[in-house]
């Protein structure tokens, strides 16, 4: 089915349909014009979506069809050029400003990711150890969201919360972040409110607010023993069940305070021991299947 959606848009079913009713309903000046205004809705629509090119193949087809399907027979020759150069001035307009309006949405798409990596950036700054971390464990996360086959909104939404997931420790005292040695109780407790502070940070800012979602969860546990809500299993939202396990995964083949890097084949062995656990088994599986250490 999806190979299908592929070869033939709605717009290409529009088209066949128009095509179709073209010829078997025949002449006449008023079915002309009628199907001339339905042609140029089609490429004005197609040229805004997918711009100049599209339009201008779109364009050619049907001027093709008003040509040679016998209409010289009963309309003057000069409304059909007249009708088909309408027709070419309407997909170079609308595919000029749907290519415009593409760019646009492009940059500011790359304004918004060159943002929230400045954000992670300015995170780590104040932590030598984790440099870095946010754009592994949004890289890994995205590589195991494209393996189970998510959607590519809630691509986005996990990339991004990869990016920004430990904005909340922007309310951490440095010397929680750099202790080498255990925490204590109360300083647990000022670390396991990072998730919160992310998601009240994030989810005033419209483009942001599922990212938010999975960044006040990516501490959950599968078993229900993780914060900040205690959530278990499917009630977890799946990005931030992703999120944890590549989150878990760089932190485990990166230098720490608290411990020296492992190779990555020794972090999926720490890993499977907490799989059904800390971890949802089956986003474990999709690591292995799906990632491969940069060093493999």
């Amino acid at each position: 089915m999806t190979n299908v959606k592929k070869l033939f848009s709605w717009e290409d079913t529009t088209l066949a349909v128009l095509v179709f009713l073209w010829v078997a309903i025949g002449g006449g000046i008023t079915v002309l014009h009628l199907y001339t205004v339905g042609f140029m809705g089609l490429i004005l629509l197609v040229g805004l979506s997918k711009g100049l090119w599209p339009a201008l193949a779109r364009t050619a087809i049907l001027s093709a069809v008003m040509l040679l399907t016998g209409r010289f027979k009963t309309v003057p020759h000069m409304i059909h050029l007249a009708n088909v150069a309408s027709m070419m001035s309407c997909a170079v307009l609308a595919g000029f400003l749907g290519d415009r309006q593409r760019k646009a949405q492009e940059a500011l798409k790359r304004s918004f990711s060159e943002t929230l990596e400045g954000l992670a950036r300015v995170l780590e700054a104040r932590d030598p150890y984790t440099q870095g971390h946010s754009m592994r464990a949004s890289e890994i996360a995205l590589m195991i969201a494209q393996g189970m086959e998510v959607d590519k909104k809630a691509q986005l939404a996990i990339q991004q919360a990869g990016i920004l997931h430990d904005l909340g420790k922007i309310g951490t005292p440095d010397g929680i972040l750099r202790k080498n040695e255990s925490l204590t109780l109360a300083e647990k407790k000022t670390m396991h409110e990072h998730p919160v502070i992310g998601h009240q940070i994030l989810k005033g800012i419209g483009f942001l607010q599922e990212a938010a979602v999975l960044v006040r969860h990516h501490h959950e546990r599968y078993d229900g023993s993780g914060y900040p809500d205690g959530l278990a299993g499917s009630a977890i939202p799946l990005g931030a069940r992703i999120l944890a396990v590549a989150d878990a995964l760089d932190a485990l083949t990166t230098d720490r305070p608290y411990h020296k890097a492992i190779s990555y084949d020794e972090a999926v062995q720490e890993l499977a021991k907490e799989a059904g656990r800390q971890f949802d088994p089956v986003v474990f599986d999709a690591l292995k299947r799906c990632y491969r250490s940069p060093s493999t």
